[in-house]
């Protein structure tokens, strides 16, 4: 299963571009993969990882439902069993409708499940993959965290990760709702738990002590950088 969704979606591209050829990517297709990557992107930033893995924040039980379905599209493993299990599916057959009810025809039907849904599953996972291998390879270390701890910020991963290349801060905080800590670095995923909380849908959440994370700042001058690699 998993060679199957790591290579799948090679082939995918692949079956994509021949189609593609001469005619080009249709706007539907683009949108519905930039729409559903959002979606599950954030269901796997949001709602696995800070939600469920690291409590950052309480949510009500129809929300942690809702996040968990998003999160289990992106096809990155279970959290949740029967939701992950149940809704699998729906990753590949949601754009196919989609695309066969706005076109009116199989062919864009085809090609919205072959870019909105394949390759778009391709693209989240590179990205999810990035970030726990080069964002502990190569970026800066601006905050202090634990012994032998590598992690560290890459910032041209930070809108396409939704805010989860700020590794270092992550680590500095795990149960931190908000992974950019500092000024003018864009953290999605922390904007939206923001949002959640002003609809009164999240509570109790975990956002940063400034002071304690100063305290965790290296010192001027003496900022860690990650090595260009191992």
């Amino acid at each position: 299963m998993t060679a199957a969704i790591v290579v799948l979606p090679f082939v995918a591209l692949g079956v994509a571009i021949f189609l593609a050829w001469g005619q080009g990517v249709t706007l539907t297709d683009l949108l519905l993969a930039v729409v559903l990557y959002g979606l599950t992107g954030l269901g796997v930033t949001v709602g696995f990882h800070r939600l469920l893995t690291h409590a950052s924040f309480t949510a009500r039980p129809w929300l942690r439902v809702a996040l968990a379905v998003a999160g289990s599209m992106g096809f990155q493993g279970n959290v949740i069993d029967w939701v992950a299990v149940h809704r699998r599916h729906h990753a590949f057959t949601l754009p196919f409708l989609a695309g066969w009810a706005i076109t009116g025809t199989l062919y864009g039907g085809l090609t919205a499940f072959l870019w909105a849904g394949v390759i778009r599953v391709a693209l989240l996972q590179h990205v999810t993959w990035s970030v726990n291998s080069l964002c502990h390879v190569i970026g800066d270390r601006p905050f202090k965290t634990r012994r032998h701890d590598r992690s560290s910020n890459v910032w041209p991963l930070a809108l396409l990760s939704f805010g989860e290349s700020w590794h270092n801060g992550h680590h500095s905080e795990p149960s931190c709702a908000r992974h950019g800590l500092d000024r003018g670095q864009l953290d999605p995923s922390a904007a939206l738990i923001g949002l959640f909380e002003r609809l009164g849908w999240a509570s109790s959440v975990h956002w940063p002590d400034q002071e304690r994370f100063e305290r965790r700042r290296v010192g001027p001058g003496k900022q860690a950088r990650a090595p260009a690699g191992h």
